[in-house]
């Protein structure tokens, strides 16, 4: 994936940090817990909310599966804490959620959840040389990964 497009639109500094953290962390992905369906575009444009009566809001569906695969539940969360900092309230209100529901999370699940969604950017950030905005947005994620992570 750091050959392809994504390379070229990285940059060699960033592609050979990048490849540094993977090295770094390859053993993390394979601790995954076991593989449920995931939607693998879990995100808030595709979580229908409705009021629950008591102030706040409940998931009524969760629409667009066309993603979807078995695999680990830390690409889901990858994807919807993508744009949020580490700590954020987003973060721990959907985490506490997640826990709540019966979700259970590994040892380092944030930084597992990152490197998961990582994945899903490089992939994207191949298909994004024609949309610079895009490719912008991307590189923007690796950047805030690579400054927190490294």
């Amino acid at each position: 994936m750091l050959h392809g497009e994504a390379g070229r639109l990285l940059g060699p500094r960033r592609t050979e940090a990048l490849w540094e953290l993977c090295k770094r962390h390859a053993g993390l992905l394979e601790e995954q817990p076991k593989y449920s369906l995931i939607h693998s575009d879990f995100n808030g444009r595709n979580v229908l909310l409705a009021p629950d009566g008591s102030g706040g809001y409940e998931v009524t569906a969760v629409l667009d599966w066309e993603f979807a695969f078995a695999g680990p539940p830390l690409v889901d969360i990858g994807n919807m804490l993508r744009y949020e900092s580490t700590g954020s309230e987003f973060e721990h209100h959907f985490i506490r959620g997640y826990v709540q529901e019966g979700g259970v999370l590994p040892e380092r699940w944030e930084l597992k959840s990152k490197l998961a969604d990582l994945i899903a950017l490089l992939d994207l950030l191949n298909g994004a040389a024609e949309s610079p905005n895009r490719a912008a947005d991307l590189v923007w994620l690796i950047d805030r990964l690579l400054a927190e992570w490294t």
